[in-house]
Parts: structure tokens; C-alpha cells; sequence
């Protein structure tokens, strides 16, 4: 089920039918796990044979935070269940002193977008341990230790509406310590900075896209390379009154960000179509061309005049301002590397998987192809057998020699089929991919970038190489442990012997 290919200067392993996994870049190695170990003491290599015993004694006795420091970053291609199960475990992130934009409840609706900030490291410490210790009134030596995680679920988190392009709110569902990782500094040309790792993505003028993909971003020695003109990233926003066809930014990015028409953009507003086409003429938006009639299609009442006769005045009573916070387009001016830091990352609520950090638009870590901007190709998984439910692990199969392996597999490829039958005659009739996408399968492939820590890959080889785990994941994390193994031998060598569990028989 895994095969080894040659492919230089890439590991590459196919793994399933149709899956792979692919080692995209790699930094460190078992000297820098040495090295890290030994910075307190300000040495560093004392010959193989020690240096050796320094990885098995760190494992050994579970100081495993030198090996944070050296990275892994992979290439997946995985069906959608097994994916599900992967990203149990975080992928690019945020430093720890990147600040997150809270609104007060009541701010908004007054038109106060004033944002109160608190950096993701002390999120996190809330999240986990809750406030400060308070001493007990009548016993100084005792401290009370107030949980917050219910009030911190509820803060309203900036985020970016994708289908209106405005600023609105999220609520945080948990947050995670992702290890240190290497980190560059974004510096924007209005003088925000947002810190991060370089898979992490962001709102480029042509889609989400990681600060690597968008920039060329190249690590050279301790020097952070990148491309001689950078992109615009969207960032907080300003402050526009109702009604928002009025503001001529907001209006062009309706068109040219999300695709819409004046039809859409008319009932997103609640108007009439001609409000929209008269506001795009005013700011000189003719030559946009939004969606109109199918090709041998008029208007009903073409070619027909008519006359105003105005029956009554009608008064209407002025109605409140309402503010909207719209994000603006701000060019990066420099990115400059700081080094190993420790790094943190959000999940929230969907369905945009976005949040506003140090004024900047940035995604969730999950780098996924996504559905909603791209055709979905006809790739299901078909296992080789299908397998029986096991009677004493509720949650795990046994191969199951009472099954009929001649029925199963055409009934599956029917329903897969019949699925992907579905999605195409939805696309076909004009439904959104986004919509579309909903009638596929699990089995679906999938592909995505994970970078990942070796500490928390070594994890991630214990839990998903286990007898418990699904076989569908345990091949892949076979295909990653030979990767690990290859990269790092000392630390494999160490972990296969105190840390690691049974391997299993695949």
C-alpha cells in the first residue's frame, strides 16, 4: 500500500490508491536537537557517540522541547476521512505575542469599532489556566484560581465576512500550543506587523494564499529572501456608513473578489438591481461585467416605454446610521526572519475560518484545496477490501472473511459515482461550488500542506501508528515515519526504543 519513489531532492511515498506524501522541506536535524540541549551550558558537539547518547537520555526521561526546533513539511494527499483525522493536530501559526482583535458587544452596533486586544500567548494561558491566583480572604496561603474559558467562548473575535466583504465577528472554539517553530516578521506599509511561520495563509487581492506562495519567501542561512514586489494583503479595516453600494472600494471588490453580480449584490443590500447598475456608473465601474441574461435571452418588457405619474408623496422616517468596518488593501513593505520562537494557533467558528490579528486578516492553519475556488476531479479512495464491524472495539473494524467482497465494492462505486453524478449536474445547473461540494463524499481526495515539529510528530506517529487507529491513517503515518526515520535517525533510532509503542503489522 506505500511505495518508495525516488524523486530528488523530495522524499516522495504513494501511498492508498491514488494518496501520497511528499516531504516538501526540512530544517534541522539530530545536531540541532544536541545543540538545543546543549545551549545552556554553552557547548555543542562532543563527537557522534555522545551526542547519541544525549538524544536517547532526552527521550528516555521525556525532555523532548529540543526537538521542537527541528521542522517537517509535508505534501498530503489523503481521502476527506482520513484528512478529518489529521488535522487533530495544528499546522502553521502565529507567535506568541501576536494580538487578537475583540469588539465589545454593544461597540459595534453604537458605531464604536474601537478593539480591545489581548495577545494569543495570554489567550491561551486563560484558556488553559484560568486567571490569575487570588488569594482567599481568610486564608492568605490558599489561592483561588477563577476559570475563564465560558467567557473567553464569548468574546466576540473580529473576523472577515467573506460573502459581504465586511468586518464582522467570530467566536474562538479552542486554541493550541503548536511548539516553536521558525517565525518572520510581515511588516505592512502602514506600519502593522503581524509575526507568523511561513505556511501560514492570508487574504491576497487574488485569494487566500500562504506568505511562502505569495511571496517566494526563502529562508538563506539566518537572511529572509523573498520576491523584489510584494503583494497587497487585506488588513482592518474603515469605517462606511449604510448603504455600502455608495462606497466605490467596497462595490469593486463585490466584482472582482467575489464574483458576484448586480443581481447578487442587489438582494445582498436588499435593493433593486438598477440601484446597483446606477451606483456602478457613478463610480465609473462600466467596465466591470457582472452577470446579466444567458446568451438569446431579453428582458420581458423590452422595447416598452412608460410614463411617471406620481399618485402621493410618500415620507419616509430617517432611519438610524449603521457602520460597517470594511478591510482595506495594504502592500507588504519587508518581511525580516526572528528565529525559533514559540507559536500558537486559533480554531472559530465557521463558516469563514478566519480572524483579524494584529490588524491582518489571517486563516485558520488548515491548508486545504479548496472546493469553493476550484472543480473537484472524479478521485474517490476504493479500498481493496472492505472489513467487518469489530465486535469488541466499537469504534475499530477486523477483516470480515463472512463478507460478500464480490457486492461491496460495486455498491460503493455506485454511490461514489452517483455522488459525483450529483455534483456536476449541480455545478451544470449554476449552483456555487461552495454549495456543489456538499454532495461529495468522504471518500473524496483531498490534498494539503502540514508542517509540523518533530516533538509533535513523534506524537503524532505514536497515536496514528497504533493498533486502535484506523488502517487508513496508519499507513500514512507509516509513509511519515519512514520520512522521520531518514531525516533524523538518531532520535528515530532513541524514540523506536523508549518512546514509541508496538509497531503494528500493516
Amino acid at each position: 500500500m506505500i511505495t518508495a519513489e525516488e524523486r530528488k531532492p523530495e522524499r516522495f511515498y504513494s501511498v492508498l490508491d491514488k494518496g501520497f506524501v511528499r516531504l516538501v522541506d526540512f530544517m534541522g536535524g539530530d545536531r540541532r536537537a544536541v545543540e538545543s540541549a546543549r545551549v545552556t551550558f554553552g557547548s555543542r558537539s562532543k563527537g557522534e557517540e555522545k551526542d547519541k547518547k544525549l538524544v536517547e537520555y532526552l527521550l528516555s526521561h521525556g525532555h523532548h522541547t529540543p526537538f521542537e526546533h527541528s521542522v517537517f513539511q509535508f505534501h498530503i494527499k489523503c481521502p476527506i476521512f482520513v484528512a478529518r483525522q489529521w488535522m487533530r493536530h495544528r499546522i502553521a501559526c502565529v507567535a506568541g505575542d501576536t494580538k487578537l482583535y475583540f469588539d465589545l458587544p454593544a461597540g459595534p452596533r453604537a458605531g464604536n469599532w474601537r478593539a480591545y486586544r489581548m495577545t494569543v500567548e495570554e489567550f491561551f494561558r486563560k484558556w488553559e489556566s484560568g486567571a490569575k491566583p487570588i488569594p482567599h480572604s481568610k486564608n492568605r496561603s490558599t489561592s483561588i484560581v477563577m476559570p475563564q474559558r465560558k467567557r473567553l467562548k464569548g468574546m466576540m473575535l473580529r473576523q472577515l465576512k467573506e460573502d459581504t466583504w465586511t468586518l464582522g465577528h467570530t467566536r474562538v472554539l479552542d486554541v493550541f500550543k503548536t511548539g516553536e517553530k521558525p517565525v518572520f516578521e510581515v511588516l505592512l506599509e502602514d506600519g502593522k506587523a503581524i509575526r507568523c511561520t511561513k505556511d501560514h495563509r492570508f487574504r491576497f487581492e487574488d485569494g487566500w494564499k500562504t506568505l511562502e506562495a505569495a511571496t517566494g519567501l526563502r529562508l538563506r542561512g539566518e537572511t529572509a529572501a523573498y520576491r523584489a514586489q510584494l503583494p497587497r494583503m487585506a488588513a482592518n479595516g474603515r469605517i462606511v456608513a449604510n448603504p455600502l453600494y455608495r462606497d466605490k472600494e467596497w462595490l469593486k471588490t463585490q466584482y472582482r473578489q467575489t464574483g458576484a453580480d448586480d443581481v447578487s449584490v442587489a438582494k445582498l443590500l436588499g435593493v433593486s438591481g438598477e440601484v446597483i447598475r446606477k451606483w456602478r456608473r457613478i463610480h465609473g465601474l462600466i467596465n466591470i461585467k457582472p452577470g446579466g441574461f444567458r446568451p438569446g435571452m431579453s428582458p420581458w418588457n423590452k422595447g416598452t416605454t412608460y410614463q411617471k405619474v406620481r399618485l402621493y408623496q410618500k415620507v419616509e422616517k430617517p432611519k438610524p446610521a449603521i457602520h460597517h468596518l470594511i478591510p482595506r488593501w495594504i502592500r507588504i513593505s519587508s518581511i525580516k526572519y526572528l528565529g525559533i520562537r514559540p507559536t500558537y494557533d486559533l480554531s472559530v467558528e465557521g463558516p469563514f475560518h478566519n480572524y483579524v490579528a494584529d490588524g491582518v486578516v489571517t486563516h485558520n492553519s488548515y491548508n486545504e484545496v479548496s472546493a469553493r475556488y476550484t472543480e473537484v476531479r472524479e478521485e474517490f479512495y476504493v479500498p481493496s477490501e472492505f472489513r467487518a464491524q469489530d465486535r469488541i472495539n466499537r469504534q475499530g473494524s477486523t477483516a470480515g472473511p463472512g463478507l460478500d467482497q464480490s457486492k461491496m465494492p460495486a455498491i460503493y462505486e455506485d454511490s461514489v459515482k452517483a455522488s459525483y453524478r450529483a455534483y456536476r449536474k449541480l455545478l451544470k445547473a449554476g449552483a456555487a461550488r461552495e454549495l456543489a461540494r456538499m454532495a461529495l463524499p468522504v471518500a473524496q481526495y483531498t490534498q494539503f500542506h502540514w508542517t509540523i515539529n518533530a516533538r509533535s510528530l513523534m506524537n503524532f506517529i505514536t497515536l496514528r501508528m497504533d493498533a486502535h487507529a484506523q488502517l487508513e491513517i496508519r499507513v500514512y503515518a507509516k509513509a511519515i515515519a519512514e520520512i522521520f526515520k531518514a531525516e533524523m535517525p538518531w532520535t528515530w533510532e532513541a524514540y523506536s526504543k523508549h518512546a514509541a509503542k508496538k509497531p503494528t503489522d500493516l
